[in-house]
């Protein structure tokens, strides 16, 4: 039987941890906000984080065009945004709205509500062959719709549009080029769309966790011309991401397309030119995608058999698919699609 000054000491505690929970949930779904408003249409919706990084991005480009687009200061510059803006905004969304409810839990000794992990752990040596065909298979992939779209005629991709790799420079200007063009925007990108979101969304399922992750990573690239290959990219990475269960995984092979767009798309755009031989081009790339992309899904069914079991979140297709819904049509989202929109028409001009 509990002394009176026992129970109290218990009831007490309880009623700690019932706050804790209470305070991380809040927290974490934004109603410490009394704004119902501002709560309703960006805190409660993770994608308000998303049009912070583009509304940054908008903004980058346009300081970057004060400057000439070759050279260390340019190069430098560029860096310094895309640290701005994608690895700020992604580390005060997940400080405010993760840890420090998740440090709140803890201290009253409750379980967190929820915790993101970003995977940043070493893959396994068996995920090499789906490492190689999935970088084979969307430089090849990637060829293939652009050459479709184009029907041949005036085939020319570029992943910076007016930028071109393929002149004569110094060893430090390919340094900085491949620091700034190729080895940030994989690390960046990757964290941003398979780390954190796939994260934040997977457990509503991997469905959100596909749809957000690609139609992001898309939108952020604000190159309309260029939207089925970032799609098709997105896909690859999201699916190599679940494979290896490693952001590294993706970092590299992102790491390896963008050196390709970078110093090889010139020499392949230079052998179309002159060649013109356009179905034996279409053959070759077909052939190389076909056997990376066979390679590609040989390796992840490797890897899931050796894992035992396929990854599965969230509670259902039928939630995951209302809650996708939901997050599609929100405020934040809705502006980024329009942002989108706008410097599709505008931006080039």
């Amino acid at each position: 039987m509990k002394t009176p000054s026992a129970s109290n000491g218990n009831n007490s505690r309880d009623g700690d941890r019932v706050d804790a929970r209470k305070s991380s949930r809040e927290h974490e779904s934004g109603s410490f906000c009394k704004n119902p408003l501002m709560r309703r249409f960006f805190l409660e919706t993770d994608t308000s984080f998303i049009l912070a990084v583009l509304i940054l991005l908008v903004l980058s480009r346009l300081v970057l065009g004060l400057f000439d687009r070759v050279g260390a200061q340019y190069c430098l510059a560029a860096i310094l945004l895309q640290v701005l803006c994608f690895a700020l905004p992604s580390i005060i969304f997940l400080y405010f709205k993760y840890f420090v409810p998740s440090v709140t839990a803890k201290r009253h000794g409750v379980a967190p509500a929820f915790m993101p992990d970003v995977r940043l752990r070493l893959p396994a040596l068996i995920s090499l062959p789906a490492v190689i065909g999935a970088a084979l298979a969307l430089i090849s992939g990637a060829l293939l719709i652009v050459l479709c779209i184009s029907g041949g005629d005036n085939y020319s991709f570029s992943l910076y549009n007016s930028f071109d790799a393929s002149g004569k420079y110094s060893f430090t200007d390919v340094l900085l080029m491949t620091v700034a063009y190729a080895f940030i925007p994989a690390l960046l990108e990757e964290f941003v769309f398979r780390g954190v979101m796939c994260a934040v969304y997977e457990r509503h399922g991997l469905f959100p966790s596909f749809v957000f992750s690609t139609l992001f990573f898309t939108v952020a690239h604000l190159n309309a011309g260029g939207s089925l290959v970032f799609i098709f990219a997105g896909m690859i990475f999201w699916l190599l991401l679940y494979a290896t269960d490693s952001l590294y995984v993706t970092v590299t092979v992102h790491f390896i397309y963008n050196l390709f767009c970078l110093f090889g798309l010139p020499y392949i755009n230079a052998f179309y030119g002159e060649t013109v031989k356009v179905k034996l081009f279409v053959f070759v790339l077909t052939t190389v995608f076909l056997i990376s992309a066979m390679i590609f899904c040989g390796g992840m069914a490797w890897l899931y058999r050796v894992r035992g079991k396929m990854p599965s979140y969230g509670d259902g297709f039928r939630r995951s698919l209302s809650f996708t819904l939901h997050e599609l049509i929100s405020v934040p989202a809705d502006i980024c699609y329009v942002i989108y929109i706008l410097y599709a028409v505008f931006g080039s001009r």
